[in-house]
């Protein structure tokens, strides 16, 4: 494996934050608009 360029390395991180900041972030906002609606009963 040979290393990346600095410019490479940063636009590879780049997408690696996005990728994983949205598979965190997305269930979480899923999760706190149901939250509110099914907050009265089961």
């Amino acid at each position: 494996m040979h290393a990346l360029h600095p410019r490479d390395q940063f636009i590879l991180d780049r997408l690696v934050h996005a990728y994983i900041s949205a598979c965190l972030e997305w269930p979480l906002e899923e999760a706190s608009m149901k939250k509110p609606a099914g907050k009265g009963g089961l």
